[in-house]
């Protein structure tokens, strides 16, 4: 893979363009380290980064980016759910999302629906 990128970026004369998401190219070190030179150098012109690009490149562990991009996406996905549940249980008059477990919480809402959609429906 690297020596295809090699090839494309040494061959090109008048210009390069490369179209993708940064979020998903960063997670290899080598288009984060190509990403970073060309912010550096002013050549970038995209979305905000959302990492420091002026920082050393870790080549030495590849899955390093992809770990710490799944961490925060975990963390996030779990906030989200606490909020949805604290939501549901709101609804339902359950004042206490702590009182209830994942398993109940979804059985009270099911059970609460009465024909019509619920939530747990569209799952």
């Amino acid at each position: 893979m690297y020596l295809v990128l090699l090839v494309a970026l040494t061959r090109a004369i008048a210009g390069l363009v490369i179209v993708g998401n940064p979020k998903i190219l960063s997670l290899d070190p080598l288009w984060r380290s190509l990403i970073n030179y060309i912010h550096t150098n002013g050549g970038y012109k995209g979305p905000k980064l959302d990492w420091d690009t002026k920082e050393t490149v870790n080549f030495g562990d590849e899955a390093f980016y992809a770990r710490a991009r799944s961490g925060d996406s975990l963390s996030r996905m779990e906030a989200l759910e606490r909020r949805i549940r604290g939501e549901v249980l709101a609804r339902r008059g359950h004042a206490d999302e702590e009182t209830f477990s994942d398993e109940e919480d979804q059985v009270l809402f099911v059970a609460g629906a009465e024909g019509r959609m619920s939530w747990a429906d569209n799952i």
